[in-house]
């Protein structure tokens, strides 16, 4: 193992000393590899909040180190239909909340993705638009 794969070892590690247990892992992917339970990851996207929500919920992700993210929503059947983030986002580590309105989007009552991807990671959770 080099420096640069020790260091990022070692921060991933510290990320899991501000996470509990129950949230580190939830529909995760590093490339085409679905990671289990424990796994390290360099970020860790957190359940919308309220869901189901009408008309608008607030997302939150928290990272370790500076990289970058994009943050999608998608419709039942993956079609794009929001970006809430794309670009570099700061770490150290850092917390962040996006807000998310479905009525500005438009949106009917129904069940939606929402992917954070960055660093060869992704993750997705699933929430709930009702009207």
């Amino acid at each position: 193992m080099n420096l640069k794969e020790s260091t990022f070892t070692i921060l991933l590690a510290l990320l899991l000393t501000f996470c509990s247990d129950k949230d580190r892992i939830f529909n995760a992917y590093q490339g085409d590899t679905e990671l289990s339970e424990g796994d390290l990851v360099p970020f860790i996207l957190e359940q919308n909040y309220p869901n189901p929500f009408n008309p608008s919920t607030v997302i939150q992700y928290r990272v370790l180190s500076t990289m970058r993210l994009e943050l999608k929503v998608y419709s039942e059947d993956w079609q794009e239909v929001a970006t809430l983030v794309d670009g570099f986002v700061s770490g150290g580590p850092s917390y962040y909340s996006v807000p998310f309105n479905a009525e500005s989007e438009d949106l009917p009552s129904g069940d939606y993705f929402y992917a954070l991807e960055g660093g060869g990671y992704i993750q997705v959770r699933k929430m709930q638009v009702i009207k």
